[in-house]
C-alpha cells in the first residue's frame, strides 16, 4: 500500500481538508516520525511524501517522493504523486521568483480587467480563429453563429418539453472545498422541476446548479438537433475510436439561477472549451495560462488546480502576486459563442437565469497539452490512456481543414468524412 490518499476519491479530498486542523496535523506530525522509524523503502518514503504533502511540507514531499520512485520506477501510482507533487513545488518555486521582484511596501491593487474581444462569425473564417486565438491561447466572443447552431430556438421552455422528466444531478459552490470550481454535489432532481425553480426569487433558498449534464448520454434528441460552428467542428475527440474518453461526453447543459457562481477553474486534461449561451448573462473573468503561479494554486489530491484566491473579494495583502495578473473579462450575452483557450483559469458568474450548452475539444493548437496530461492522467485511468495511445497512433489524422465548414450533428459524430 503506497499512500492513505491515493486511491480515495473524494475521501482523499476530505482528508486534504481536515488536514487543516490541528487536531489533524499533531495526528500527521506523529505519523512522520512513526514512518522514519521504519525501513526505508519505497512503500515508506511513498507514504513521507503523502504525509508531508498533506502537512503542505512540499519541499519534503518532493524529496520524498523522488526517494519512492528510485526504489520502485516503474510503479504507476509513484509516478502518478510524483508528477502531482513537482507540479505544486513548480508554481510555489515560480510564485516564490515572483513575489521576490515585488516591493510589497507599495500599496498593491488588483489590476483592471481588459475586455475580450467581439467577432462575427459573417467576417471571422476558420484561419483566422485558429491563428488568431486559438493557437495564442486568446479568449473571443463569436457573435451571429448561436442562431445557426440549433433548428429552433432553445428556451427554458423547450428544455421542459423535451427533457423536463429527465432526473439530473446538482452542484453547488461551497467555500474552502477542494473541489474543482468549489462546486460539490447537491442532490439531485427532475430537470422540470429545476427549471421552475430557477425562474423564480431564490434569494431566500440554497443556490444550486446543473453544471456540465451531457447531452449525448442523456438527451441524445435534444442533441441532434445541432450543428457544430465551424471554429470547433474539427474536434479531434471525434477522430478516435467509438466508445473513447470524452468522445461522446459533449456538449453538456448547463442551467443556472442569478447568483451561482463556478469559481476560479481551468479545464481538464489541457482542453480547449466553447460555450453558447441561449438565455440569460454570464460573466467570465479570465487569465492567461502563463499567470497560473500568480493565482496561488494547489493540487489537493489531483492534477487539476484549486485556486486560494477569492476574486469577489480579492486580498492583495494575502495574496499579493494578484497584483501581477493580466485578467481580462467579458459578460456573455444570449446568442453569443465564447471560445476558451487551454489552461486558461477562469471564474464564471451567472448574473441572471441561464440556459447554456459547452464543450471541450481537442485540436493542434492545444495537443501538446492534451498528450501531456494524457500521459499524466492515464497513469490512473485505462481510458485516458486508451485515448493517449490512440491519438499518439501513426495512422492518427491531424491535418486541419481551413476550409472547415459548419456541421450539422450527425456529420460531426462521423469519422472518416
Amino acid at each position: 500500500m503506497y499512500s492513505c490518499t491515493s486511491k480515495l476519491g473524494r475521501s482523499g479530498k476530505r482528508v486534504n481538508s481536515f488536514a487543516r486542523l490541528p487536531e489533524a496535523r499533531g495526528f500527521l506530525t506523529a505519523r512522520v516520525k512513526y514512518l522514519e522509524t521504519l525501513d526505508e523503502d519505497a512503500a515508506t518514503h511513498h507514504a513521507l511524501a503523502a504525509t508531508h504533502y498533506l502537512l503542505q511540507h512540499y519541499s519534503k514531499a518532493l524529496e520524498y517522493a523522488r526517494k519512492a520512485l528510485g526504489g520502485d520506477p516503474d510503479n504507476k501510482e509513484l509516478l502518478w504523486h510524483h508528477e502531482l507533487v513537482v507540479r505544486q513545488n513548480k508554481v510555489l518555486q515560480e510564485g516564490a521568483d515572483k513575489l521576490a521582484g515585488l516591493a510589497l511596501s507599495e500599496h498593491l491593487k488588483m489590476p483592471k480587467a481588459a475586455q475580450v474581444e467581439r467577432r462575427s462569425a459573417v467576417d471571422l473564417s476558420y484561419e483566422e480563429f485558429f491563428t488568431e486565438y486559438a493557437l495564442t491561447h486568446t479568449p473571443v466572443v463569436i457573435t451571429d453563429a448561436v442562431d445557426k447552431m440549433v433548428t429552433q430556438p432553445w428556451t427554458f421552455d423547450l428544455i421542459k418539453e423535451v427533457m423536463g422528466s429527465k432526473v439530473a444531478p446538482l452542484k453547488r459552490v461551497v467555500h474552502g472545498s477542494v473541489e474543482w470550481a468549489r462546486l460539490e454535489p447537491a442532490g439531485e432532481t427532475s430537470v422540470s422541476q429545476f427549471v421552475d425553480s430557477i425562474c423564480q426569487d431564490t434569494s431566500s433558498t440554497e443556490l444550486r446548479y446543473l453544471f456540465d449534464w451531457s447531452l449525448p448520454l442523456h438527451c441524445p434528441e435534444l442533441a441532434k438537433q445541432l450543428t457544430i460552428p465551424r471554429y470547433y467542428a474539427g474536434d479531434y475527440l471525434q477522430r478516435t475510436p467509438p466508445g473513447s474518453l470524452y468522445r461522446d461526453s459533449w456538449p453538456s447543459l448547463f442551467l443556472s439561477p442569478a447568483g451561482v457562481t463556478s469559481e476560479l477553474h481551468v479545464d481538464a486534461f489541457g482542453s480547449n472549451f466553447w460555450m453558447a449561451l441561449f438565455q440569460g448573462r454570464k460573466r467570465w473573468t479570465f487569465f492567461p495560462p502563463e499567470d497560473l503561479p500568480l493565482l496561488y494554486p494547489l493540487f489537493p489530491d489531483s492534477t487539476d488546480a484549486v485556486f486560494q484566491v477569492d476574486l469577489s473579494q480579492p486580498d492583495l495583502s494575502l495574496h499579493p502576486l494578484l497584483s501581477l495578473s493580466h485578467p481580462t473579462q467579458v459578460t456573455l450575452s444570449p446568442g453569443e459563442l465564447l471560445f476558451v483557450p487551454a489552461g486558461s483559469p477562469h471564474r464564471v458568474e451567472n448574473l441572471e437565469p441561464s440556459l447554456a450548452i459547452s464543450a471541450n475539444f481537442v485540436d493542434s493548437s492545444n495537443l501538446d497539452e492534451v498528450v501531456r496530461e494524457l500521459r499524466v492522467n492515464g497513469l490512473r485511468d485505462p481510458r485516458a490512456q486508451a485515448l493517449l495511445e490512440a491519438i499518439e497512433d501513426p495512422e492518427f489524422r491531424r491535418e486541419m481543414d481551413y476550409g472547415q465548414n459548419d456541421l450539422p450533428w450527425n456529420e460531426f459524430k462521423t469519422w472518416p468524412r
